[in-house]
């Protein structure tokens, strides 16, 4: 049996996929190759879990006292709203926007699959970790649950991070197309139909 099929966490590694891969559609069938899980996924999470474990050493007899509960839960459920609201816009931007930034991402890396992953799987995340931080509380109260209670967090803020980055990316190529089309429109007229300037 394919872990793909298996319900809930097929889903989860479904788009965990899609993300290393940078949203290109053969991935949703077919593992990504291992240098983008390198670069998407893996570095980042090696990142976090050095800053954890980190954190942990130099807390010292004190990490005993160091409590992460209710950091996940409280804080997940407004960004997951605020994802769901942001990546619900993608279905009004016109067809013809979405058509050149694919056009454009040889040059920027920004293309539309790649907008998609990056707004979807955060947001999966951010759902999968919610229910694994209320889970893990309950049954794992101990150092290292407190340790993996943080990681999850840590690792959440860093794909809302890469979210509003793709967000920004998307604006950005948004603006420049319509500051491009009003400057087209503006040399179409000709010079005795402009406007004299005040």
């Amino acid at each position: 049996m394919r872990l793909r099929h298996i319900p809930i966490l097929g889903l989860f590694l479904k788009y965990l996929n899609l993300y290393a891969g940078q949203g290109k559609p053969e991935h949703l069938h077919r593992v990504a190759p291992a240098p983008l899980w390198l670069d998407r996924v893996l570095v980042e999470l090696i990142i976090n879990l050095v800053f954890v474990a980190l954190l942990f050493v130099a807390a010292g007899d004190g990490r005993h006292d160091l409590d992460f509960s209710g950091l996940a839960v409280s804080v997940f459920p407004s960004l997951l709203g605020f994802g769901i609201g942001v990546f619900a816009l993608i279905f009004v931007l016109p067809d013809d926007f979405l058509t050149s930034l694919d056009k454009r991402s040889a040059n920027t890396g920004v293309g539309s699959t790649l907008l998609v992953a990056d707004m979807a799987f955060p947001l999966i995340y951010l759902a999968f970790g919610l229910a694994a931080s209320a889970i893990i509380e309950e049954i794992w109260p101990s150092v290292w649950g407190q340790a993996v209670l943080l990681l999850i967090f840590l690792y959440g803020l860093t794909l809302v991070c890469d979210l509003i980055s793709g967000i920004a990316s998307a604006a950005y190529a948004l603006r420049h197309r319509r500051g491009k089309q009003a400057q087209q429109e503006v040399e179409a007229v000709p010079d005795g139909e402009k406007k004299p300037e005040e």
